[in-house]
């Protein structure tokens, strides 16, 4: 008999967050590396509230905001003395702190370590923590285990991100080494993707140099000559949208929207957050790169950031200016968060500038919706938050999202892209307003109504 590892995508529902839109590769990638002995199952909280079932191991993996959620899940197989591995972007940043409410952390991508580890398991000497190289080992993730409701499907091409951005976790817990995955093996597995819509989870899929802007082209040209047929998302730097090379040819394999991170209009913004390429490209050419974009068939997302270090009312206020006239089909505006195991939250735990401290509870308000450190010369935290929820929401009046969504069919010349794009805006209008997004079942609904999906994956046996 089948020993059974049950995988859990932990939700915290009583706070505030963006929906999930893609599945979680790294449970996927768990499962793949897991023995052919062991039955493996994923439980998302994203769509299937946690019921109690017996298990031989349990693997965890959370995002800050989360980790209470997965805290509370692991203690409750602890009591049954079942034993819990937890990793994930908070675990490898705070892998102490996590080894108090589980027996064993993955610090880092399980690619070079879940082997070990379950080897180490099965004959009773596996360690407390396993420590990830960050090689340039891919694994194709188990598909056919995800949630079937997923607007998206998922897919690595590259790991790492050269950037070297504060308030980034890529760069805190992977470094700077950039890797990349063979084209080919990239249009096998996204043969095997079941849904049309797929999101590239690259941390910057164009990457830095002019070698990884030309490794990048080779796998869209790839794509292309083999009629891939998928309709793809990804998030990039702004040197996506100075290439045109780049983004015609992503545009011919079928990406159909971009996030780019723009985050300030403004040099001294910018250099707060050592984000250097954006000063290098030039923040007064961010209207022609996203009209590039867009022309070209490729919706722009446009996500800034409010409360740096240099803000004070009158760049707030010029930053709400900047998003209403950005020509972008989605706008993002969050508050910029200290994330553990960033330098950012290194400096301002050293200044005493964090606003909360009561870990682990704390760790709900680390979601981009609050402001978690202290800015200069703002004493009232409450009321400095709504200041900035009120000029974020400007930009997102009712007419001008109408407005926006009218613009980016006009220019894309691609419905679909603006009803997400549209749809988008209203999930980031609600994230402000801190509301439950209310769009998720309608966009899946439109979507496969518009696209379909194309056949499913069969379970593996």
């Amino acid at each position: 008999m089948k020993k059974k590892l049950l995988l859990i995508l932990p939700v915290d529902r009583s706070v505030v967050h963006f929906n999930a839109v893609a599945p979680p590769l790294g449970l996927g990638i768990v499962a793949a590396l897991t023995p052919p002995d062991w039955e493996v199952e994923i439980v998302d909280e994203n769509f299937d509230k946690f019921d109690y079932r017996k298990a031989d191991l349990v693997g965890i993996s959370s995002w800050t905001v989360n980790i209470n959620r997965a805290y509370e899940i692991a203690a409750l197989y602890r009591q049954n003395n079942t034993p819990v591995v937890m990793g994930g972007a908070h675990v490898s940043a705070l892998p102490d702190e996590a080894l108090g409410y589980c027996d064993h952390v993955v610090v880092g991508g399980a690619e070079d370590v879940w082997e070990q580890f379950m080897a180490d398991f099965a004959q009773g000497k596996a360690q407390q923590v396993y420590r990830s190289a960050y090689t340039a080992r891919f694994v194709k993730p188990r598909h056919d285990l995800f949630h079937k409701d997923y607007i998206l499907g998922a897919i690595q091409t590259t790991r790492g991100c050269p950037l070297n951005c504060e308030f980034c976790y890529v760069t805190a817990l992977a470094g700077h080494k950039y890797y990349r995955k063979d084209p080919a093996e990239v249009v096998a597995e996204l043969a095997e993707i079941p849904q049309k819509f797929v999101f590239f989870i690259d941390d910057n899929l164009g990457g830095f140099s002019s070698r990884h802007e030309e490794e990048a082209i080779a796998l869209f040209e790839k794509m292309t000559e083999k009629k891939v047929n998928k309709y793809w998302y990804t998030q990039t730097s702004i040197n996506f949208a100075a290439s045109e090379k780049l983004y015609r040819a992503a545009a011919r394999s079928g990406c159909g929207s971009v996030l780019i991170g723009f985050e300030a209009e403004n040099i001294e913004g910018l250099e707060s957050i050592n984000k250097h390429l954006n000063i290098k490209k030039d923040p007064a050419l961010y209207p022609l790169y996203v009209s590039r974009l867009q022309k070209s068939g490729i919706a722009v997302i446009a996500a800034t950031i409010f409360g740096l270090e240099t803000d004070n009312d009158e760049t707030l206020l010029r930053r709400a200016e900047f998003l209403k006239h950005i020509k972008a089909a989605s706008i993002t505006a969050t508050f910029l968060t200290p994330f553990p195991g960033t330098r950012l939250f290194s400096r301002m735990q050293q200044e005493g500038r964090l606003v909360y401290g009561n870990y682990p509870h704390d760790w709900k308000y680390y979601n981009l919706r609050y402001a978690t450190y202290k800015p200069e010369n703002e004493n009232d935290i409450a009321a400095y938050e709504d200041k900035v929820r009120r000029l974020m929401l400007t930009a997102y009046t009712p007419c001008r999202l109408f407005i926006r969504a009218l613009h980016t069919l006009a220019t894309t010349r691609n419905f679909i892209a603006m009803l997400h794009s549209y749809s988008a805006n209203l999930k980031y209008r609600n994230f402000i307003r801190g509301k439950k997004n209310s769009y998720y079942k309608l966009r899946l609904v439109v979507t496969r109504l518009l696209m379909g999906n194309v056949s499913r994956v069969k379970k593996k046996a």
